[in-house]
């Protein structure tokens, strides 16, 4: 009997992985959702999130299917019965309770699941982090052997425009925006980044204002109410009605994001202005297409 309990307490350790994956990726693409600091070191990097719940969904697999196989086992079941009734029943229980069902409720609740869930799969990471850095290691060696041969012919056509400058077949301007365009996939949106203190900020409240004056005109004085200035009428000032339809939308990336995936996100939710977090969640500036055209503009 122990080996059924413990049989379903590896698909309850199965489904926390296949269902923190689905919650995980749907928060990723919307960017609004910040954990603690304590948190943060690992929540901000896919690719060791994503392998540590691989890591924590195949354990788990592997466990309850020799769970299971021990069960019938125990029953005194002939091996090769044993041996086909648990590779048909855990593969059933796997599929429905541990990927169907688990995902399912991920999709509707991704807030909820990652809230609850992150501290678990934070303390997993640590435990089994030898484990992991090494499929983190083979995942980035498949990589790069497969972008090898992409890498190899960039570096071919820049030597060709390298050559091609220095015999005088193109200016220093034409060289550099070609060059630019070659390494534009590598360029991070950091990179043309405008710090927040290059704008001017305004606490919310502050547009809402004109609701507690009772009267159409302010009278402006300084330093003292005896030394009045004039007077501006309210509407002059605030002129926004509905802060809710003025407010323009924001897409929110992280530094460190190519600046080509950046501009496709922009394009796909239709957002013109990106708000720029650092890898611990905090809003360090704007980026707006027209940076980086100014940009190219001048190198031109």
């Amino acid at each position: 009997m122990i080996y059924l309990l413990l049989f379903l307490i590896g698909l309850l350790f199965t489904s926390v992985f296949t269902s923190y994956e689905i919650a995980y990726i749907i928060i990723q693409s919307r960017k609004t959702f910040v954990v603690s600091k304590k948190y943060r070191k690992i929540f901000v990097k896919p690719e060791l999130m994503l392998t540590t719940t691989l890591v924590g969904t195949n354990l788990g697999e592997v466990a309850t299917t020799i769970f299971l196989l021990r069960f019938f086992e125990s029953l005194h079941l002939l091996q090769t019965k044993a041996i086909g009734v648990t590779g048909l029943l855990s593969a059933l229980a796997l599929l429905f309770i541990s990927e169907a069902v688990p995902k399912t409720l991920s999709r509707s609740h991704p807030e909820s699941v990652v809230g609850s869930l992150t501290p678990f799969i934070f303390y997993f990471y640590k435990i089994t982090l030898p484990i992991i850095r090494f499929f983190h290691f083979l995942a980035i060696l498949i990589k790069r052997k497969g972008k090898g041969r992409e890498i190899e012919e960039e570096k071919t056509f820049e030597n060709v425009l390298i050559e091609a400058r220095k015999e005088g077949l193109m200016d220093e301007e034409l060289f550099n925006i070609l060059r630019f365009f070659l390494v534009f996939k590598e360029i991070k949106v950091g990179e043309f980044t405008v710090s927040l203190n290059r704008f001017e900020t305004v606490d919310v409240r502050m547009l809402g204002i004109k609701k507690r004056f009772k009267s159409e005109i302010l009278i402006v004085y300084e330093n003292t109410i005896d030394n009045i200035k004039g007077v501006v009428e309210l509407k002059d000032v605030f002129l926004i009605q509905n802060i809710d339809v003025a407010l323009k939308p924001l897409l929110v990336v992280y530094e460190g994001m190519g600046i080509k995936k950046v501009l496709a996100k922009m394009d796909e939710e239709g957002v013109y202005t990106a708000l720029v977090h650092d890898e611990y969640g905090r809003s360090v500036g704007i980026f707006k297409p027209e940076y980086l055209l100014n940009y190219i503009g001048r190198v031109k």
